[in-house]
């Protein structure tokens, strides 16, 4: 996905966000057979709660059932990073204390278990139970394996539950809705009554498109399409864990629907954020009061117009590079880009988009001087923000010698002609790649999940440069992507070998961005010496 940087300057108003936490990892309560007292596990918030061991985000399936609060929850019931992606199961009785229970929906060789709902069945809609022992049901996405006949999709299914949602069985038909998406996800089922009697309503997304797909169903298996809502309001990343519900306004028995997006990344702060719309449901379609309207600006004085085919007085500066013309081109673009994400809530005719030429092009852009003469400026903004987490996060080089030329084999070359060898979805023959990946240095570098076919994080193998001779105190490298656990069967790094050992390992920090990392190789001066990567790890 590419991000975009733009900019509109008029005097605009500014977009308004909810700021919402979407996830964390390891925020938590006393787990269970915990034999401290609440509130004393030092790394542990009192009244929020975790597992008693690895990895958990988004909260999925909230429900109270006879009297017991039920809490799933994203989780990897293997490691502590992202990843065989599951539900794990907490249940309360006053929503302070809280048991962990056995893991309640598990990832398998077909599929990862992401986010969703789970309704109480009180009618046996489904079939699944009786009326007199009605079944909790999960409506979650399956993300589908490379070993899935639904390869790279993402698709809503349905487990079931006959013993208050202790133990969960997949229902044999799944998928029960396939928009034959990558980015289609995180169902949330509510029943919306009719004087006719009702059906079931899911609010999903397209998560790239910014859009909300609304459904019904009269049994949770067969979906009709109801309608779409979006792309609206802050749009800059990905839309995410929707909701829709009713809401009493001051006690009156009318009720306003609510539209909740949680945006990941995207947020005003950076990182996520959520966002939420006030309006009508009429069992059909969505209808916000709330949308920003783009179509006429506040009283102000226009510093800015770049509706005239200028940049009205500003001076732009693109720095040189390796791209054609820069990040601004030499005129006001007129919205969305080639490669961009979409560019909506602009004014005018005319805004300073930076995405020209795609994202690696670097530059600014300055105003002429003018006096401040009003309380505020505003100005409509929207595009990513840059990851700069340290001065580390650059493509500038360091001092020293370049080992292997930033892998520029000519067009039409790999790298097995450049004397490197490797197994499996790593073969040099796949290698090097063109895509994925900031502040790279050049146009190619090794990415082992754009290589052996289709792009995957499937894809495994292993890739040895040549020989070479250690002749300084240290070595760097721009290094990206993810990580696992020292000790862990899956690896996933860059090592240095010495006389065929591994002397020295590092990874990504789980992140797209390419950031400097080396190693202290001065006690091994003037051995020979290989690099290789190693990608022993599935999933994400």
């Amino acid at each position: 996905m590419h991000k975009s940087r733009t900019i509109s300057l008029r005097t605009v108003t500014a977009v308004a966000l909810a700021g919402l936490a979407l996830g964390s990892a390891l925020a938590g309560a006393i787990p269970a057979g915990a034999d401290t007292t609440q509130g004393e596990e030092q790394y542990r918030p009192a009244f929020h709660f975790s597992p008693e061991k690895n990895w958990m985000n988004d909260p999925n399936g909230m429900v109270f059932y006879k009297g017991v609060y039920h809490l799933y929850y994203q989780h990897n019931p293997s490691g502590n990073t992202w990843g065989n992606m599951s539900w794990g199961h907490a249940t309360s009785t006053d929503l302070v204390h809280w048991k962990e229970q056995p893991l309640a929906i598990p990832t398998d060789d077909q599929q990862d278990i992401f986010s969703g709902s789970v309704v109480v069945d009180k009618n046996n809609s489904s079939g699944f139970g009786t009326t007199e022992n009605p079944p909790l049901v999960a409506i979650f996405t399956s993300a589908y394996k490379a070993s899935s006949p639904y390869h790279g999709l993402q698709a809503q299914s349905l487990a079931y539950s006959l013993d208050q949602g202790q133990t969960w069985t997949k229902y044999a038909r799944n998928p029960v809705l396939n928009r034959n998406s990558a980015d289609f996800r995180d169902p949330k089922v509510f029943w919306y009554d009719t004087p006719g009697g009702g059906y079931w309503v899911m609010t999903a997304v397209e998560a790239t498109e910014h859009k909300v797909v609304l459904y019904k169903s009269g049994n949770l298996k067969d979906w009709t399409q109801l309608s779409e809502f979006g792309p609206a309001n802050a749009t800059g990343g990905l839309w995410e864990c929707p909701d829709l519900f009713p809401l009493a306004v001051d006690g009156n028995p009318d009720v306003k629907w609510v539209m909740v997006v949680n945006i990941n990344p995207g947020g005003v702060a950076g990182g996520s954020a959520g966002q939420y719309f006030v309006g009508d449901f009429d069992g059909t379609t969505f209808t916000s009061d709330t949308t920003d309207p783009v179509d006429s600006l506040p009283a102000g004085t226009p510093l800015a117009g770049f509706n005239d085919g200028s940049y009205g007085g500003w001076t732009v500066n693109n720095e040189p590079g390796n791209w054609k013309n820069g990040p601004f081109g030499d005129a006001p673009a007129s919205g969305t880009l080639p490669g961009q994400n979409q560019v909506v809530g602009h004014a005018g005719a005319g805004l300073v988009n930076s995405f020209n030429d795609g994202d690696w092009p670097l530059g600014s852009a300055s105003s002429p001087d003018f006096t401040v003469s009003s309380d505020y400026l505003n100005f409509l903004v929207g595009g990513g923000q840059h990851p700069r987490v340290s001065d580390k996060l650059d493509n500038t080089p360091p001092a020293g010698e370049l080992l292997f030329n930033g892998f520029e084999v000519p067009d039409g070359s790999t790298l097995s002609d450049a004397g490197w060898t490797g197994t499996a979805d790593l073969a040099p023959v796949f290698q090097p790649a063109t895509a994925g990946g900031d502040y790279f240095i050049g146009a190619k570098r090794i990415n082992t999940f754009e290589t052996g076919g289709a792009p995957s994080d499937e894809r495994q193998g292993t890739l040895t440069s040549p020989e070479f001779t250690l002749t300084r105190g240290f070595m760097s490298m721009l290094v990206g992507g993810g990580q696992r656990d020292a000790g862990s069967k899956e690896v996933l790094e860059v090592q240095l070998l010495v006389d065929g050992n591994v002397v020295r390992t590092l990874a990504g920090d789980n992140a797209g961005a390419l950031n400097w990392k080396g190693w202290d190789v001065a006690e091994f001066a003037g051995q020979n010496a290989q690099l290789r990567i190693v990608d022993q790890a599935a999933g994400g």
